[in-house]
């Protein structure tokens, strides 16, 4: 089964809570406000203008609601008449300030 990493370090999120003792829980935990995600390797990423919310929990889970202003943008493997949401497996590196998940498809074109 393929697999896909989205290294999420692009990810512009504005603070709206919560305020966690740091030495407890990463300091990511909580939800989010998307102000803009980036797409791509370092050096080469795309500015894609979503808007949305994120909200990673202590479990190591994350939640993602996520449209694109433009209802008319094409579809992706990821998006449906501009609309993306997520739920599953996180994994947050507070050293290198990134998160990342595994995305894999529930089916093959094959």
């Amino acid at each position: 089964m393929n697999s896909f990493k989205i290294l999420a370090a692009a990810l512009a999120l504005a603070f709206t809570s919560p305020a966690f003792a740091s030495d407890v829980k990463s300091p990511i935990i909580g939800a989010w406000r998307m102000t803009a995600l980036e797409v791509g390797a370092a050096g080469n990423r795309q500015t894609i203008p979503y808007s949305g919310q994120l909200v990673f929990t202590q479990g190591g889970t994350l939640s993602v609601q996520a449209m694109n202003p433009d209802a008319n943008a094409a579809d992706t493997p990821y998006t449906t008449k501009a609309y993306e949401a997520y739920y599953g497996p996180v994994e947050i590196d507070d050293a290198r300030n990134i998160f990342a998940i595994t995305v894999e498809p529930l089916w093959s074109a094959t």
